[in-house]
């Protein structure tokens, strides 16, 4: 990636402005964000949203033909 050093600084500044979490992995870390009501929702069966966004770092990620 070109920008490499941009792209960290503007993830920083999201981080620490909390407009973001930091990188976790949904898939093997669970998702350490959920609210006590959602955790609750989720012990009782519940299925709560879990919105993400992918950050894609790799040049050309979004111009894949399988994308």
């Amino acid at each position: 990636m070109d920008n490499v050093d941009e792209y960290l600084d503007w993830y920083n500044m999201g981080v620490e402005r909390k407009w973001i979490t930091p990188a976790f992995c949904m898939t093997h870390d669970g998702d350490p964000y959920l609210t006590e009501l959602e955790a609750q929702d989720w012990e009782d069966g519940g299925d709560p949203c879990a919105f993400v966004v992918k950050l894609a770092m790799e040049n050309g990620y979004y111009e894949s033909p399988s994308r």
